[in-house]
């Protein structure tokens, strides 16, 4: 595998990764685009039986509250924390639609306070899908949108 440039994860083979796991990375991304690419990619580069778990920040008002209060406490340690870089990302039905386009599974799933989960599944499985299965995206859930 050759080095990846940061902006995608081209540099990796498709179907060539079993596990893909990202924790508080993809809201410090400079733009919606860059976060879907991700996504996308991560999508692209499982096996067969592969899965994927992405936390991004949850789009509902008490994240956002944390979030704040961390913000002024970091700014009162002078710290620099107001670029667009670093105020995360709220945006469910794109996710789940940046999954499918590379042909995974995806559900949103929230955890705790502050975490929304983008979890996939490598559609293309090991086993055979049993007939009158539903089609893989058929379990999509897409989380209610908050104001």
């Amino acid at each position: 595998m050759g080095a990846c440039s940061g902006a995608d994860l081209n540099a990796i083979a498709d179907h060539s990764v079993d596990d893909v796991f990202s924790y508080i990375t993809l809201q410090h991304l400079p733009d919606r685009a860059a976060v879907l690419r991700y996504v996308q990619d991560t999508s692209r580069v499982l096996r067969p039986g592969g899965q994927g778990a992405l936390q991004v920040r949850h789009p509902r008002l008490l994240p956002w509250a944390l979030d704040l209060v961390g913000h002024l406490a970091h700014v009162a340690q002078g710290r620099r924390v107001w670029s667009k870089a670093c105020r995360g990302r709220a945006y469910q039905p794109a996710l789940l639609a940046a999954a499918e386009r590379s042909g995974a599974r995806a559900e949103l799933r929230s955890r705790g306070r502050r975490h929304l989960w983008v979890q996939l599944w490598s559609t293309q499985s090991r086993d055979p899908v049993p007939s009158g299965s539903p089609p893989p995206n058929a379990t999509l859930r897409p989380l209610p949108e908050t104001p």
